[in-house]
């Protein structure tokens, strides 16, 4: 069944392009008529120069401040860690620039307009009539040949000039027979868009140095070259390309590329298919107004789900060195909300929710590459901060892998009051291991687990061990914040962040030492610090429930200042952890405390719909899943599908892609659940190729409450 995005009219804002990737380089394709634009961006452009943002004062203050916390001085403990304990923000993802294409039969209204996204191929197409003549442009970005390709064909021959526009600095251009190349500076420094400074964006000579080159592949009509771009003339097919930072040596034809990008493509994509319903020959707009409208469009759901898994094979991959970031790979500001980095308290990891599951196992590689180097950077970070062995990253990461805590704006001496709300947090490095575990759990691999995992676990375990200290006979974090979400101080009234103990805190710590002491014994390795980890693990505080049964976030059943609220992290060891697998009183302390939470307008923000479509998958409610996978197209969703946070933030179409596959099926105690959530309206339907552990695969079939399903090998599918 054909998978596609299609317009019939150009793009008017970013949330209508359709976006291209390899992982490396994004192209965003508006499908204009006389003046075509793509927004470029390449994962590897970022501000800054690398500064260490550690805060080396801030060991000094960690006893006192923990002392605050232990006599419920929480405002005070609060302050005192804005003032003295916060580091520097990190920097920002920056846009490449934009591609501009200006065809010589000019502007009007054309006939037979449409833009289309094909899935199945990963190519995207305008075709239109215009004053008699036909057009149509095709456009890929090969992973093979790491570049953006186009073919521009007209049935009369058109004038046609490709120029590119930057927001960076240009230290260079280079005219060359076949086109001009670019060398850019990015800026030394750019802040954050929520802090205000007459002069967010600073300029230097010590930025990052990044190339471009835009080349004439083939036409059949006259062309010249020239500072900014190709002017050619009489042209009813010419092959145009782009490539950024990394140039190739060689150049392919059209055929070339289209052919060795589909042999890279397809594979990846058609692991896994998706049947729900037809796919209506409608513009995509016009199929989301329907389904707002109550009409009924299971396709689109297949469509949407199909979106998330080429969204992912497509910003990332085995040829890059980063994840998907808080857009994937395309953004299009200087100042992109959030700086468009790697938020590690929630949004990094949601990235890669599909990729085992839903079959996208190389987004995986680029994931565990920054977690290496987090490693590294992380050790500084917690040796300075608590004086303790092992990593801590907090909740933000850039391009520069910084690892400090945050809250302090750029040549400044003092974080941003309320700060710390966000900028404390030092969970990060242990939820990303999760990942690694799921990795030798879906492919069982002993030399993966001993070369691999278990090297990054010990790390992570070995700053729990030394971070944990004593509280009426248990072991707790302190300081200790769940993240993003507030409480009102008891002895202030005032909405805080800091105490100790939160849920997600020791449930992380839990799972990080279960995770270490399983991968031991498959290995039949005893070691001082497994024997560290049994000695402590039983003395961890333990979760505490409210007076309505509901699991609570922190330690004590404070008031909550936003009831509320976008994140679910004490809900943590349900989805996307399993550590409550099993413990039917915490699973439903949970279901208790996600109705609570959503009776309180939770889940308004996309990636946070997303994730409690998963925790209800889990719980097997059939009804929460479907109403939240409505609200979330519904609602959080814009015309070209991409999540709508607001605004665009790729992390809720990535936690709605592996929400519906863990709808369909997921394994949970052991368990190995079928349509554990599938909503009555989904009547019939096909699903192939998920992922579940020990290197298998599902196959299912339904129809009117009757299911077929087949388990096999990934060796026996092969």
């Amino acid at each position: 069944m054909e998978m596609k995005l299609k317009e019939q009219r150009p793009a008017s804002g970013w949330g209508q392009v359709f976006p291209l990737g390899n992982g490396q380089l994004g192209a965003m394709v508006w499908g204009g008529v006389g003046r075509e634009q793509l927004g470029l961006n390449e994962e590897s452009i970022w501000s800054g120069t690398g500064e260490d943002g550690n805060n080396l004062g801030a060991l000094a203050h960690l006893e006192e401040c923990r002392q605050l916390i232990r006599e419920g001085h929480y405002a005070a403990a609060q302050d005192l860690m804005e003032e003295k304990m916060l580091g520097t923000f990190g920097e920002s993802y920056l846009p490449l620039g934009t591609l501009f294409l200006t065809f010589s039969h000019g502007e009007g209204e054309p006939a037979d307009y449409w833009r289309t996204l094909s899935l199945d191929d990963a190519l995207a197409e305008v075709s239109y009539t215009l004053n008699g003549i036909h057009c149509k442009r095709r456009y890929l970005v090969s992973r093979p040949h790491r570049m953006l390709a186009m073919e521009l064909v007209s049935s009369a021959p058109l004038d046609i000039r490709a120029e590119v526009e930057t927001p960076l600095l240009i230290d260079q251009r280079q005219i060359r027979e076949d086109g001009v190349e670019f060398t850019f500076r990015c800026p030394e420094h750019v802040d954050p868009i929520y802090i205000k400074d007459r002069y967010p964006i600073v300029w230097g000579t010590n930025g990052k140095r990044v190339s471009l080159r835009l080349w004439l592949l083939k036409t059949d009509g006259q062309f010249t070259t020239d500072e900014t771009g190709l002017t050619i003339t009489g042209s009813c097919r010419t092959v145009l390309a782009l490539s950024a930072v990394t140039l190739p040596e060689t150049l392919p034809d059209w055929d070339e590329l289209l052919s060795a990008h589909l042999a890279d493509y397809q594979p990846r994509y058609n692991r896994v298919t998706l049947e729900l319903g037809p796919q209506l020959d409608l513009p995509t707009s016009q199929r989301l107004t329907d389904l707002k409208a109550g009409k009924e469009d299971n396709g689109l759901y297949a469509l949407y789900f199909q979106y998330g898994r080429y969204l992912l094979i497509s910003s990332s991959g085995e040829n890059c060195d980063y994840p998907p970031n808080l857009q994937g790979i395309w953004s299009w500001e200087m100042r992109a909300p959030w700086s468009s980095n790697f938020t590690t308290n929630i949004n990094t990891q949601m990235n890669v929710w599909p990729a085992l599951s839903c079959g996208v196992d190389e987004a995986l590689i680029p994931y565990f590459r920054l977690l290496r180097r987090l490693v590294k950077r992380g050790q500084e970070t917690a040796r300075v901060y608590f004086d303790c062995r092992g990593f801590c990253v907090a909740h933000n990461v850039d391009g520069w892998d910084c690892t400090n805590l945050m809250g302090i704006p750029w040549k400044d001496d003092k974080a941003k009051p309320g700060s710390a709300v966000y900028g404390f947090y030092t969970m990060a490095g242990g939820w990303m291991c999760q990942e690694l575990w799921k990795q030798y759990r879906y492919h069982p691999d002993n030399a993966f687990l001993e070369q691999e995992v278990l090297p990054i676990l010990a790390e992570a375990a070995r700053f729990y061990c030394d971070f944990l200290m004593e509280h009426d006979g248990w072991l707790v974090t302190c300081p200790s914040a769940s993240p993003e979400n507030h409480f009102i101080d008891p002895e202030t009234g005032r909405s805080v962040a800091i105490s100790m103990a939160t849920t997600m805190d020791m449930t992380i710590i839990r799972e990080v030492f279960r995770h270490y002491l399983e991968g031991c014994k498959i290995l039949g390795r005893e070691d001082e610090l497994t024997r560290e980890i049994q000695e402590k693990l039983p003395r961890l505080y333990p979760y505490q429930l409210g007076k309505e049964g509901q699991l609570l976030e922190w330690y004590r059943d404070f008031e909550e200042s936003e009831p509320g609220h976008r994140h679910l992290s004490h809900l943590y060891g349900l989805f996307p952890g399993d550590e409550f697998a099993g413990d039917k009183k915490l699973e439903e302390a949970c279901r208790v405390s996600l109705k609570r939470r959503i009776a309180s307008g939770g889940g308004h923000t996309g990636w946070s719909c997303a994730w409690i479509i998963n925790l209800f998958a889990i719980l097997g409610d059939q009804e929460g899943a479907w109403q939240f996978l409505q609200t979330l197209l519904k609602r959080s969703t814009m015309e070209n599908l991409w999540d709508d946070h607001p605004p665009f933030q790729i992390d809720g179409n990535f936690g709605g892609t592996a929400a519906i596959a863990n709808m369909l099926v997921h394994e949970w105690n052991g368990e190995l659940r079928i349509l554990p959530a599938i909503p009555p309206a989904w009547k019939e339907g096909k699903v192939t190729g998920l992922r579940i552990s020990g290197n298998r695969a599902v196959d299912i079939t339904w129809s009117e409450n009757q299911v077929q399903s087949r388990t096999y090998s990934l060796e026996e599918r092969a």
